[in-house]
């Protein structure tokens, strides 16, 4: 509603209208245009969502190490977190604040970010406290303090580096964490440094990690070069050892001999074997392979889905989050099990993954609109998801249990609707409580501005009128014509892609364009309804590549692709033909 009305004010703003129409529309334009502005800060407000979290960039450390803890706030600027019970167990080495806000399609998106560096007071197991801004709760954070036991062997050296690896045997297809660690006392800079190659393997390089430490009472900086290592076949491989040149400033002492400012250190890290395990013969055939440290599996319904009636639809999001696999590793949540009870129209799925310090988490994000084809009690079915613990070494699952809905017809929504309105009416008395003053007041001045944007807005139509008589409307064939050549050219772009899976969503997306009061639901039922062999044989070949345990990975879309479009040349052909003078429904 506001921005129609901001919109209508502008128009009236305009040259044209400025001189043409009477001091009273310009004064309605002025004042519309201001109530225009002042909802659209209101929707701004309401529509800006809080929301804070606190992360660490280490969980693991020593009393003579310090850790970097960000808190992020997407709420107020003005807002502040309380800090004074993380004080109890951390001294604050240093902190800053960092602010960023931005507005992007018209809403307004930002963030607030505490950052601080910090070192633990005590060995054992501390506790980053969950901290609270409004209505807003951060996560608690568990870190774990060791005492400084280990010693590095180039330990009294200005500058040197080790190599550690979190793990000497995994999973194929399972994340190795590989840290390169930097400790410097003196100035440097980087003159050199080896790429890290591995093959058989996929590698992502993560976010780099900085503190500082004490060896033998010397502090040291430390600088962390973190990677992710992904095996992708059982045997064994290898972290090899990297050459790097750094250049560091020289002691005092070495200055002082005339041996410049500067000398040239050649330091070179350790190779480190790694044995790699095949999948486990206990993990179900024909499911995508996910070892991850974790994996959880969540929904939301944008309606209490019981209550649902027949033929409204529902959208329904299905969440699949890890820690450990990227997110080109996740696997289609649902397949889209259309029936006669029940139609699924899925959107594209979204995708996301973070490259932290500790590693790599992802998530994966589908939605669907459901439309319950008949009333009564349905089912809808069960989602679960096999994945290996790579912590416990098993087999676990990520499920949502079936679900049993009652389905209402319209007609009783209707009546119950009805129902209820001659249910509420009989309520009222005459003793009902006037509303207070201040409420009263809010009310006739929202009544006001509703009333003077109706004036308003019938004025505007009436002029509109007049001055666009002789223009054309677009028809509503050309806007279904737009939204069908979309989805075609998403169907073309999977089917070039090779990809099965999003090749048959975007096909009943298509169909859906395409036959719009009666679209074909399923695979079978598109074939039945372009009743041509060629393509039959090719949506047939598909259903197959879906559902078959052993699925063929070769599949070429561009095939189904060549038949799709000489069907659709033979109806445009057919059309024209008929001397319909219809153009081709959707052209190349």
């Amino acid at each position: 509603m506001h921005t129609f009305i901001y919109l209508l004010s502008s128009v009236l703003s305009a040259p044209y209208w400025s001189k043409t129409m009477p001091t009273f529309f310009k004064f309605i334009a002025a004042t519309t245009k201001a109530f225009a502005l002042f909802t659209l800060v209101l929707s701004s407000i309401n529509t800006f969502a809080s929301e804070l979290t606190a992360e660490v960039d280490r969980n693991n450390v020593s009393t003579d190490e310090t850790l970097t803890l960000t808190i992020r706030y997407t709420g107020n600027r003005n807002d502040h977190v309380d800090i004074s019970e993380l004080r109890n167990e951390f001294d604050i080495v240093s902190n800053y604040e960092n602010n960023s806000y931005s507005i992007v399609n018209g809403r307004l998106s930002g963030f607030k970010e505490w950052t601080f560096v910090m070192r633990p007071k005590r060995e054992g197991t501390l506790l980053i406290p969950s901290f609270r801004i409004g209505r807003n709760i951060s996560d608690a954070i568990e870190i774990k303090v060791n005492k400084p036991v280990y010693q590095p062997s180039q330990t009294g050296q200005d500058v040197f580096i080790e190599t550690i690896v979190d793990k000497s045997t995994a999973f194929v297809q399972e994340q190795i964490i590989v840290k390169y660690r930097l400790y410097y006392s003196v100035n440097i800079d980087f003159q050199h440094v080896d790429d890290l190659k591995i093959e058989n393997a996929i590698l992502e390089q993560l976010e780099n990690t900085q503190y500082q430490t004490k060896l033998d009472n010397r502090p040291y900086n430390v600088v962390e070069f973190n990677y992710a290592i992904f095996p992708q076949a059982s045997g064994s491989i290898s972290v090899p050892a990297l050459n790097w040149n750094i250049r560091a400033a020289r002691t005092r002492s070495g200055y002082s001999q005339g041996m410049g400012r500067y000398e040239l250190k050649r330091l070179r890290t350790e190779e480190k074997p790694i044995v790699v395990k095949p999948q486990p013969a206990s993990f179900p055939a024909g499911a995508t392979w996910l070892p991850a440290s974790e994996l959880t599996l969540d929904e939301n319904w944008s309606a209490n889905p019981s209550n649902l009636t027949a033929g409204n639809p529902i959208t329904r999001t299905l969440v699949l989050k890890s820690k450990g696999l990227m997110a080109a590793q996740l696997p289609q949540i649902v397949q889209n099990a259309n029936s006669s009870a029940m139609s699924i129209y899925p959107e594209a799925p979204n995708t996301s993954e973070n490259k932290g310090a500790l590693g790599i988490s992802s998530q994966r994000i589908e939605s669907m609109a459901l439309v319950m084809n008949q009333a009564g009690e349905q089912v809808i079915p069960a989602v679960r998801i096999p994945w290996w613990d790579t912590n416990e070494d098993k087999l676990k699952y990520a499920e949502i249990p079936e679900q049993k809905v009652t389905i209402a017809s319209s007609a009783a929504l209707e009546k119950e609707e009805r129902n209820k309105a001659i249910a509420s009416q009989e309520l009222l008395t005459p003793n009902q409580s006037a509303p207070t003053g201040a409420t009263l007041v809010w009310l006739r001045l929202w009544q006001a501005w509703a009333i003077l944007a109706t004036i308003v807005s019938i004025i505007f139509f009436v002029l509109w009128r007049k001055a666009t008589a002789p223009a054309a409307h677009l028809p509503t064939a050309n806007r279904q014509l737009t939204r069908g050549a979309q989805a075609l050219s998403m169907l073309k772009k999977y089917c070039r892609e090779n990809n099965p899976q999003l090749t048959r969503q975007q096909l009943i997306l298509w169909a859906a364009q395409h036959w719009k009061h009666n679209p074909p639901k399923t695979l079978d039922e598109l074939a039945a309804r372009c009743n041509n062999p060629n393509l039959t044989g090719q949506l047939k070949l598909l259903d197959e590549i879906l559902y078959k345990k052993e699925a063929n990975t070769d599949w070429n879309g561009q095939v189904l692709l060549n038949a799709l479009n000489e069907w659709l040349k033979s109806q445009a052909a057919q059309s024209s033909t008929n001397g319909n003078g219809l153009a081709p429904l959707y052209p190349n």
